[in-house]
This record gives C-alpha cells, sequence and structure tokens, in this order.
C-alpha cells in the first residue's frame, strides 16, 4: 500500500492555491451584486468613487500603492468632502466607456486639506454638503474596502479603518446644517409641513397633474397621464416612488374583500408586489390601495386611463398569442411605468416625474425637498389628519421598528385603506356598481386583447393545470378595463369639462353608440 505525504512546501502551495479560489469568489460576488444594485446608489457612490481615485492619483501619485486604502488616506478624503463648497447637481456625465469627467479639484483639495503646518481653524464653507453625502462616501469606502480584501490588497477590518475616526465628525456634518440655517435666519416653513399644507390641496394638484397630460403629442399625454398615476399611487399606498418605477405590470393582482354588514359594495384592492426595494431586504413587500370615493384621486382609475393610453400608442400585448401568454419570459419584465417610444422591459428614469411634480409644487407655492417622496409623505399626512393609530399609518408606510413590522407587509391594514380612500364608515362607491356592455369592454385598447387572451389561458389552466401568473394578471387587466370605463363615466358626468381631453375624442370607444346611450 503507497502512502502519500504534502511537505511543508507542499502545504505552502495548496494554502495559496486555495487563497487564490477564495479570493476570486469573493470578488466574483461582489461583482454580480455591484451588477444589480439599485441605479440610485450607483448614481449616489460611482461619480464619489471615481473622484476618490482621481484624488489618489493627483495627491499620491509618487506611491506605487497610492489606490490602496490606509486610513489617512481615507480621513483626508472624508475631511475634504465634508468641508469644500457644495457642488452643483448634474456635474457629473458617463460615456459608453465609464466617467471622463474631471471629479477631482486638486487646488480646492489644497484650500482645504493643508500639506504644510496645522489648520489654524476649520473651514467654514458657505454652502456645506449634509449628511448624504458623509452616508455616500461612507458607503463608496465599505464597498471599495471589500474589494480591496478580496483582492489581499489589505488585511486591516473595517472598525479600525473608519469607525474610531469619524463618529465625531460625522455628528458634526448631522448638526451643522440645522445650526447655519440659525445663523443665517433662513425660512423655518420647509418640506416636513409642506405635505401638510399639500393636503388641503390635493385637488388642485391632481387638476394641474391632468392638466398636464392635455397635449397634441402622444407622448406628452402618455407622459402626463403617468404622473398623475404615480402621485395618486404613492398617496394611496404610501409607497417609495424608486419602488414604483421598478414595478413590473406582472407585479400586479387584485382582491375583492367580502363585505363588511355596512358597507354597500364589496372593496377592491389594487396590490403589487415589490420583490426589490430599499428596505424589502430579500423579503417581498406588498402596496395596496382601494378605489377612491373621489374618481379624480383614484389610483385605480389613474392607472386605468395611463395604461389605456399606452396600450393604444404602443400597442403593447396586442399580438400576444396562447404561446407567449404559456412562456412568462414574454412578458414578465415588461415595466409598469414605460414610454410609448423605446423598451418597455427598460426602467424609466424618475427625472421626469421629479421635475413635474417641482414645476407643480412651484405652481402652487408649496415647498417641498423631497419631491420623488412626495406620495408617499402625502398619504401617511392625510391619514395623520385624519387621526389614523400611528401603528396604523406605520404599517401603510411600512416604516419599521423591528422584526415584526419588516415581516407585516402581507397583511392588509383595510382600517387605513379605506379612510386614505374616503370612507370612513361604510364602502358606498355608486360608480362601481355599473357594468359597461361587451362591446365597449372590448371596444378599449385594453379589451381588444385583455379578453380574449384570458379566456385562451383559462381555458389552457383547466387543461394542464399551468401559468396561474398570466391568469392572475390577465384578471388583473380586465377588472382594470371596466374600472376606466366606470371613472371615465363618472368624470363627463361630474366634471365634464375634462371631456375635452384628447383620450376621449381619440379612442375609439368614446365614438361608439352604447357610450352615447350610457353617458347620455
Amino acid at each position: 500500500m503507497h502512502k502519500f505525504s504534502i511537505g511543508k512546501s507542499g502545504r505552502r502551495g495548496t494554502s495559496r492555491q486555495f487563497e487564490k479560489v477564495a479570493s476570486h469568489l469573493e470578488k466574483q460576488v461582489l461583482l454580480v451584486r455591484r451588477h444589480v444594485r439599485p441605479s440610485n446608489a450607483a448614481l449616489a457612490m460611482d461619480p464619489k468613487r471615481e473622484e476618490c481615485l482621481q484624488c489618489c492619483d493627483q495627491v499620491h501619485g509618487s506611491d506605487l500603492h497610492r489606490c490602496t486604502l490606509q486610513k489617512e488616506k481615507v480621513h483626508c478624503f472624508v475631511f475634504y468632502q465634508m468641508f469644500r463648497e457644495k457642488k452643483k447637481r448634474g456635474g457629473g456625465r458617463k460615456s459608453a466607456t465609464g466617467y471622463n469627467a474631471s471629479f477631482f479639484d486638486i487646488e480646492d483639495y489644497n484650500k482645504v486639506v493643508k500639506k504644510e503646518g496645522l489648520l489654524s481653524e476649520v473651514p467654514v464653507p458657505s454652502d456645506p454638503v449634509g449628511p448624504a453625502v458623509f452616508t455616500a462616501c461612507k458607503a463608496m469606502f465599505r464597498l471599495l474596502h471589500k474589494e480591496q480584501v478580496a483582492d489581499r490588497k489589505i488585511s486591516e477590518h473595517w472598525e479600525g479603518m473608519w469607525q474610531q475616526r469619524f463618529e465625531e465628525l460625522e455628528a458634526f456634518v448631522k448638526e451643522r446644517k440645522p445650526l447655519q440655517k440659525k445663523q443665517t435666519c433662513q425660512e423655518k416653513i420647509d418640506g416636513e409641513f409642506a405635505p401638510y399644507t399639500i393636503a388641503e390641496k390635493c385637488n388642485k394638484l391632481e387638476e394641474l397633474l391632468f392638466q398636464g397630460s392635455v397635449g397634441s403629442h402622444k407622448r406628452t399625454v402618455n407622459a402626463g397621464l403617468r404622473h398623475r398615476f404615480v402621485c395618486a399611487c404613492l398617496a394611496a399606498g404610501t409607497l417609495r416612488c424608486e419602488s414604483l418605477h421598478r414595478a413590473e405590470l406582472s407585479d400586479f393582482f387584485c382582491l375583492i374583500t367580502p363585505k363588511k354588514e355596512s358597507d354597500v359594495h364589496p372593496v377592491f384592492l389594487m396590490i403589487n408586489q415589490i420583490p426589490f426595494g430599499k428596505t424589502t431586504h430579500g423579503n417581498t413587500q406588498r402596496r395596496r390601495a382601494t378605489r377612491h370615493k373621489d374618481v379624480r384621486l383614484c389610483p385605480i382609475g389613474a392607472l386605468s386611463f395611463c395604461l389605456q393610453c399606452r396600450f393604444r400608442c404602443a400597442s403593447e400585448f396586442k399580438n400576444m398569442s396562447l404561446d407567449d401568454w404559456m412562456d412568462n419570459g414574454s412578458w414578465f419584465d415588461v415595466k409598469l411605468l414605460a414610454d410609448i417610444v423605446g423598451d418597455a422591459s427598460e426602467e424609466l428614469t424618475s427625472d421626469s416625474y421629479r421635475d413635474k411634480a417641482k414645476a407643480i409644487l412651484q405652481a402652487l407655492n408649496l415647498p417641498c425637498d423631497k419631491l420623488l417622496h412626495l406620495g408617499r409623505k402625502l398619504g401617511s399626512k392625510l391619514l395623520d389628519l385624519l387621526e389614523e393609530e400611528t401603528k396604523e399609518i406605520k404599517r401603510m408606510g411600512q416604516w419599521s421598528d423591528g422584526a415584526w413590522e419588516r415581516a407585516h407587509s402581507s397583511k392588509l391594514p383595510l382600517a387605513p385603506i379605506r379612510k386614505v380612500a374616503g370612507f370612513s364608515k361604510m364602502c358606498f362607491n355608486t360608480r362601481t356598481s355599473i357594468e359597461p356592455p361587451e362591446e365597449l369592454l372590448r371596444a378599449t385598447p385594453i379589451g381588444a386583447w385583455a379578453r380574449d387572451a384570458l379566456a385562451a389561458v383559462t381555458e389552457h389552466n383547466m387543461e394542464t393545470g399551468k401559468c396561474p401568473a398570466a391568469i392572475a394578471f390577465l384578471q388583473f387587466m380586465c377588472h382594470l378595463n371596466r374600472i376606466f370605463l366606470q371613472d371615465a363615466a363618472a368624470t363627463v358626468a361630474l366634471h365634464p369639462v375634462r371631456e375635452t381631453h384628447p383620450l376621449f375624442g381619440e379612442l375609439p370607444v368614446f365614438q361608439e353608440e352604447a357610450w352615447e346611450v350610457r353617458t347620455r
């Protein structure tokens, strides 16, 4: 029997090989996570990373290991970031080959971080950066530290490099902005109370958003209806704007809850799943909303208007065959928010909605510094004004205080859902009881394909038991189609001035004789 043994040199070679494999695996995991991170994270961190590397090249150019993290380098860079003047927005643009702008200013760096001698006093910028820049720096260095540890360039623990040095600096940065506002007598009415003021003008806000969808260009109409839906949906579901922009049509389904004794009509719930979000942490959250008592503020009605216009212009799903519906990959990744031009599977930037919200708030003379979170804050403030319990507002907004609240989102807090939709005691919504005729249901851009597709997929499901997701989605589309006609009829009856909107003039369904008879 042969005996094999490994000497010291053999053990060292094997150890080095395993270390190389481990390093490669660590880097691959970091690379995968970097590719799937949210777009806003990339916008916040990548330019800061590029600026840091440019700083290393220019300040430590003679050092062969100039880009390797060290305590002193990190501290000087963060100190410079916290005490420089705030940069103007939109300074860096990314080309096809990467960032080609010069993010780092060596002269400005030398003014803030003196190379020779000690600082006589701490620099006082006239327009300092806020805590968000400190957080971005910390996140950027944390990721860079992981990459260099995986590459075996450094071995120092993160706590030893960061935490001991920056505790007081972080506290100073958080306290500096309010202190400067007090010293310079800046306005005390800021964005925190703006949602309460906006709550009094919800109808005016919606009206301006609706007017923004009136135009001769199809993209203008589509974008305006999309903005209106986003605002209504965020307010009704207290959802983050980023989660809505990442949402796909396949994330949506509906429920009709049993009526209470006090209800005249059942509650229709629109539910969309949020698998990827800022606070999901691997768990699926769900946003819930019902039809609003006021047709103008209804998020489900707003979605129906938005999608009818979009499907009319882009003809999505119109030519889908049964085989296409059987293949989830052919329709799962279609985004909820999309332009009528371009790839509907690509996530839309939130810039368009933010700019529109800013313009409307300025027109109403209302301050708000959290434009993308306007609807989320507005919905919570509406519930607060309706004296809803704090714990129920937290459940609607999905703000977590502990482990229980992080796993709550599959529950249905019906009390705040009803209240935010305008129903305090009972659900009584007359327009929900009107059933549009078959010819009108088939004459809409959604009904032209959704009803036939649902029938075909349902029949196939009965034979094979497959594709429940397609059935749930198509059922939701059919419900949305009926809601569109109900809300359009209510809009014409209660707000006839809106009948001049291009959507009423362009869609064939509104030229049908059955429509004239029903709305006469």
